[in-house]
């Protein structure tokens, strides 16, 4: 039997809250994403973080953060060092990425999260 993702984007809008952990339950992997132009996004990461561990019963689980919309230079309110600092505190991988024309690490985000998941399928 071979494994098949399913990828649901809840955007961390408020009308998805109520099915939120149902998702969580049932995930096998994460992306934490926000936004380098918001630093609200940056600064909600560690409740969803927390969120995951609480519902998946765990210490740790396979997640990713991602930093988006790296190619608004000029609007960043949260730098890679900031990106980089919270991934390290949390003990997760991180990726800056674009999804501007030609997007940036959008698919290597994807494979991070994949990867992520098979190593801790595997160990």
């Amino acid at each position: 039997m071979s494994w098949c993702p399913t990828v649901l984007d809840t955007a961390g809008q408020e009308e998805f809250s109520a099915m939120r952990e149902q998702y969580m339950r049932k995930g096998d992997g994460f992306m934490l994403v926000y936004s380098v132009t918001d630093k609200q996004s940056y600064e909600n990461i560690p409740h969803f973080y927390t969120q995951i561990l609480r519902v998946k019963d765990r210490d740790s689980y396979p997640m990713l953060l991602v930093a988006n919309k790296v190619d608004l230079v000029h609007l960043r309110q949260v730098s890679e060092e900031m990106g980089r600092d919270l991934a390290q505190r949390l003990s997760i991988s991180y990726i800056e990425t674009s999804a501007k024309d030609p997007p940036l690490n959008v698919d290597k985000a994807f494979h991070e999260v994949c990867v992520c998941v098979c190593v801790c399928v595997c160990t």
